[in-house]
């Protein structure tokens, strides 16, 4: 049988669905014939010979062969899991960005300090979408020394006119009260945090600083920020650098 089958080229499965279709075939013929019996007994045959072409491809040596493939460990791909590549460490200190420029009126220097929440928020319409607040440390020669609060977009609940309370927690100490202003122009994205030296001796001793300040129908969102390996050298150099540079 398997020599018949290797010389007509036929797989046993294909031989029994030829079969089938030919008993098929030779079923509708007896019943046109008026060879009920037949024709039905034929129709019988073709409905029960796939079971036994499902057998015999369950117990043929190819079907177990590749059963047995399938299951090998060597064959299961899924269950090979690459290692996880390691994370990349950010350089302390990389987080921040400086820069300096000539004040045109006093023809001194102005400089900033200044690195991006690593949390972001998310307010209703018409300020909807991530975005994230900034924290700048500023020197400038004719409006001294400040530190300022700034998001996208949005509504800070404090004017210019009149003083408000934001809340700072440098790490994990209790979190402090500091007196905050809006700017002379009552723009509602940026405030002027008061006491400079305050802020500043006790963020340079932290690693992470929040900031709680009251948003027009957001209560007051947190920001957080990663303040490790601010660098007073690059904020403020002891030799001012070239007019011009950044």
């Amino acid at each position: 049988m398997g020599l018949m089958l290797r010389r007509a080229g036929l797989t046993p499965t294909q031989f029994y669905e030829v079969l089938i279709a030919g008993a098929f075939l030779l079923s509708i013929f007896a019943m046109l014939r008026k060879r009920i019996a037949a024709g039905l007994l034929l129709l019988c045959a073709t409905m029960f010979l796939p079971l036994f072409v499902d057998t015999f491809d369950a117990g043929s040596p190819a079907g177990v062969t590749a059963a047995r493939s399938s299951s090998s460990p060597s064959s299961n791909t899924s269950a090979v899991t690459p290692p996880a590549s390691t994370p990349s460490v950010p350089v302390e200190g990389t987080q921040w960005a400086y820069q300096s420029d000539e004040d045109p009126m006093s023809g001194s220097r102005a400089y900033r300090a200044y690195v991006s929440s690593t949390n972001t928020v998310d307010f209703d319409f018409p300020y909807a979408g991530e975005q994230h607040a900034t924290l700048f440390l500023r020197t400038h020669p004719r409006y001294g020394k400040d530190v300022i609060l700034q998001i996208e977009r949005g509504q800070f609940l404090v004017r210019s006119y009149e003083a408000s309370n934001v809340l700072v927690r440098f790490d994990e100490d209790p979190p402090l009260t500091f007196s905050a202003i809006g700017p002379a122009d009552n723009g509602t994205e940026t405030i002027f945090i008061q006491n400079y030296p305050r802020f500043v001796s006790r963020m340079m001793k932290a690693k992470r600083v929040r900031i709680a300040a009251p948003v027009y129908k957001e209560g007051s969102p947190v920001f957080e920020f990663d303040v490790r390996g601010f660098s007073v050298e690059r904020y403020k150099p002891a030799s001012p650098p070239a007019s011009g540079s950044k």
